[in-house]
């Protein structure tokens, strides 16, 4: 009996004591696992630090997430749709440089028209100006890029900033929009901030085909930024226009851009209101903000019939053929130039691209006038009365032909 209960007294001892090792055993897995999962989410919340811009938009009842990103426009041709764009940052933004595809199918459903910031101050001013704004040709779509910069000090900037496009419509085919988040970008006012797009939306290999990311380098030390003030007075000559305009195109409004290739800038200001002289020309005052100095700028008119006209120079001479064309800016705005005074008239800015405007002046354009022959609505006289005599017929016929026939298209 003693031998036994002497066995049964050791074997209870070591068992209490492997319970006790295969205890610490599991208490130190058990640690050693809370270590690997805490230094996991550790790792994971480290890759998600930095700031970030998160980008939506919404056009009637859609409205973009992480998930849906794009929208769908419907509308009839001629319609002015407006989509609303939102970029909210974690970090104050002194810039944004955007990129939209849409048209994505070839079908030239959809034209860009404008862009209108919403981020404004206590004084209704625009916390941001548009300072480059281009539509190039991508896959069988179109893509847009959108430059958004403030000249605010550091602590006047925002985290956020809101703004619409604006597109016409030019047929009855849907037409979807997109962010792209690469190739955008974000700038803040302290060095090598460095933003993450979201949501992530790819372009593909044909990425390379995108012009570089602007440079933006924007001073946010004092009260303003880089950029001026610059009022340009043109003279311009429309066509069919030639010794005097009937008084009701004695005021028309179009479109005026300032371009430098040098400084990657494109301002841009629609509806300028051009007033007629008694010469036949038209005359018109555009003040421009934000204009960096540079020896390259370019002048860009586009009438309501017209299609787009570059002058290179500010005085412009057709050649000996006849015609105008330039590809090299010329035109310098010094660090002190205030003003800008360009007679352009002895070029025409070319009939073609009417209502709907697409930048391309075609058969559309010579079957829309046909179609609206005798008409004598306001809006159908705003369209296809070329040579505002007050009537649409074959005259206004005959003139956009004559046009069509030296081949036009906007020039960029």
């Amino acid at each position: 009996m003693n031998t036994i209960q002497k066995w049964h007294k050791q074997s209870h001892i070591s068992t209490v004591v492997l319970l006790v090792i295969v205890g610490l055993a599991l208490s130190l897995v058990s640690l050693l696992l809370q270590i690997g999962i805490k230094q996991t989410y550790k790792s994971k919340a480290a890759a998600q630090t930095g700031p970030s811009v998160n980008v939506s938009m919404s056009v009637g009842d859609c409205v973009t997430t992480s998930t849906n990103r794009s929208c769908t426009i419907t509308g009839n041709p001629g319609d002015v749709i407006t989509v609303k764009v939102s970029a909210v940052a974690t970090e104050k933004l002194s810039a944004t440089n955007f990129f939209f595809n849409y048209n994505q199918v070839g079908i030239n459903s959809i034209a860009y028209e404008a862009v209108t910031v919403l981020t404004k101050d206590t004084n209704n001013t625009p916390m941001f100006t548009p300072v480059f704004e281009k539509v190039r040709d991508f896959n069988e779509g179109k893509l847009l890029q959108l430059t958004l910069v403030s000249d605010r000090s550091t602590n006047e900037l925002s985290n956020q900033v809101l703004f619409t496009l604006t597109f016409r419509l030019l047929t009855a085919d849907p037409a979807n929009i997109i962010f792209v988040s690469a190739p955008s970008s974000a700038v803040g006012p302290i060095a090598n901030y460095k933003f993450a797009l979201l949501p992530q939306n790819e372009l593909g290999t044909d990425n390379d085909r995108l012009l570089k990311t602007l440079h933006i380098a924007v001073n946010h030390q004092g009260s303003g930024g880089n950029g001026k003030t610059v009022e340009l007075k043109t003279k311009v000559r429309f066509n069919p226009f030639t010794n005097s305009v009937p008084q009701a195109c004695s005021t028309i409004k179009g479109k005026v851009q300032l371009v430098s290739q040098s400084t990657n800038t494109r301002l841009s200001k629609s509806n300028v209101s051009f007033t007629a002289n008694t010469d036949g020309t038209f005359s018109a005052t555009t003040q421009f903000d934000n204009v960096v100095a540079a020896p390259d700028y370019q002048i860009l008119i586009k009438g309501p019939h017209h299609t787009q006209k570059r002058f290179c120079v500010l005085n412009p001479q057709n050649g000996t053929n006849g015609r105008y064309n330039c590809s090299s800016g010329s035109i310098t705005i010094g660090t002190t130039t205030t003003s800008l005074d360009a007679n352009l008239s002895a070029v025409a800015v070319p009939l073609g691209d009417i209502a709907v405007q697409n930048g391309i002046a075609d058969m559309r354009d010579l079957l829309t006038v046909k179609n609206l022959f005798y008409k004598t609505t306001s809006a159908d006289l705003t369209v296809g009365d070329l040579n505002c005599d007050g009537v649409i017929n074959g005259a206004d016929y005959s003139l956009l032909l004559g046009e069509l026939q030296k081949g036009y298209a906007d020039e960029n």
